[in-house]
């Protein structure tokens, strides 16, 4: 992942993020999951569910700082996962 001056930034986690639309006692919730850790958050706004789920995530990974070792090891890529929808 590349900092603002275009340098590399080897200390972030890249946590790939899915965000679904539910809806919950007739109300609309968006639910954003983090894949990796299987960790999810929800609120009625998408924006706010997924700074909720980062912090679900920074505290979990303050109990497993083995764990944030090794999802710092994987290899970054440019794509992200893929998702898709099919019907039958």
């Amino acid at each position: 992942m590349a900092k603002e001056d275009g340098s590399e930034n080897t200390n972030k986690l890249v946590i790939d993020v899915i965000i679904t639309e539910e809806k919950v006692n007739d109300k609309k919730m968006f639910v954003a999951q983090a894949i990796q850790l299987d960790i999810a958050s929800h609120d009625v706004n998408p924006e706010k569910a997924i700074e909720k789920l980062k912090e679900a995530v920074s505290l979990y990974l303050e109990d497993s700082p083995q764990l944030k070792i090794e999802l710092a090891k994987k290899e970054k890529t440019e794509q992200g996962p893929m998702l898709t929808r099919f019907f039958l």
